[in-house]
């Protein structure tokens, strides 16, 4: 009964031992991802040069080579860090960047929506009014100053 028992407790221990690792190291990976942690700054500088630079003709390779990932690798963690695509993140930087201009400035639309990387100012109202629920013209109309805010 000693040489059972000894040997049962040899085998639970050893299992037990073998699921504390794996819980150790599926704990760690999930606190310390080198792999991500590592990106994260990248992708933070990525993320800044979407907001400063809306106007820019961003694509997904290009922002892949800029964090040195290939482009699913690139949407995948992303979309991870942010909770947003990163191409949903260009147009959000687009119609940001319009939606301060519409009430700032007396620019026409067209020049508007150039200078937030749109070739086609039609395009341009269609997803602003998508996104925000109105013209480029309404929102100038209902943010200007002394308008409804």
């Amino acid at each position: 009964a000693v040489k059972e028992f000894e040997g049962n407790y040899a085998r639970a221990s050893y299992v037990a031992t073998r699921l504390m690792h794996i819980m150790f190291h599926r704990f760690h990976d999930y606190v310390f991802d080198e792999e991500e942690s590592g990106y994260q700054k990248s992708f933070l500088s990525l993320r800044e040069q979407i907001y400063q630079y809306p106007e820019r003709q961003w694509t997904l390779e290009e922002m892949s080579q800029q964090v040195k990932l290939g482009t699913r690798s690139l949407q995948k963690f992303y979309k991870k860090f942010f909770g947003i695509s990163c191409m949903n993140e260009v147009i959000l930087s687009r119609i940001n960047r319009a939606k301060l201009l519409l009430v700032r400035t007396t620019k026409g639309i067209s020049e508007i929506s150039q200078q937030c990387g749109y070739n086609n100012w039609e395009h341009f109202s269609r997803q602003f009014k998508s996104r925000e629920g109105l013209t480029p013209t309404q929102y100038r109309q209902e943010h200007a100053a002394g308008g409804k805010h």
